[in-house]
């Protein structure tokens, strides 16, 4: 995984850089340092934050034709779903 293809991930499933840490049981600090290109994690938490995404319908590719993808799995025991996408931001903002 790439650090552009976590930040779109987050992005589509509306998580903060802290949901994803939280989820994937990493330090803030990694995906921090990681998204904006100052350093690769250790394989376990890079694989972590990747299982994270993954687990809420995310799937990461590395087509060589395409460059790095980020697409909705088809993966019918994924966890993500666009309302709950929406009530997240939703609530998110609403606390603000």
């Amino acid at each position: 995984m790439k650090p552009e293809q976590s930040r779109a991930a987050r992005g589509w499933l509306g998580w903060t850089q802290s949901d994803l840490a939280g989820k994937a049981k990493v330090g803030l600090s990694t995906v921090k340092d990681f998204e904006s290109g100052n350093r690769t994690p250790i394989a376990n938490n890079l694989e972590a934050m990747q299982r994270a995404l993954e687990a809420f319908g995310i799937r990461i590719s590395t087509d060589g034709v395409a460059g790095p993808l980020v697409v909705l799995s088809d993966n019918p025991q994924a966890k993500y779903s666009p309302e709950r996408s929406a009530k997240t931001k939703r609530s998110r903002r609403s606390k603000t």
